[in-house]
């Protein structure tokens, strides 16, 4: 995935905590603490499902990186300018 896809899920997963955060919520109303929590769960699905896919393009990055370092070690080896 590109930064700027990640950069915009967690601007929105910002947005939506600070919707969280500001949400009305009345403490002896079922429908309104049964419509937070929904909201809640739904973000923090959203927010875990964010931080594996960081995760998983940090690990596949740091593959890549190795990959190169590995080709340019045998470049730097076995080969010369010409």
């Amino acid at each position: 995935m590109e930064v700027a896809v990640f950069e915009t899920r967690l601007n929105a997963l910002k947005a939506e905590r600070t919707r969280l955060d500001n949400m009305y919520v009345d403490g002896y109303d079922q429908d309104s603490l049964d419509t937070y929590n929904a909201a809640v769960d739904s973000f923090n699905y959203k927010n875990n499902k964010y931080k594996a896919d960081v995760s998983s393009a940090t690990v596949k990055a740091e593959a890549f990186d190795r990959q190169v370092d590995t080709y340019n070690n045998y470049l730097d080896a076995n080969c010369r300018p010409q």
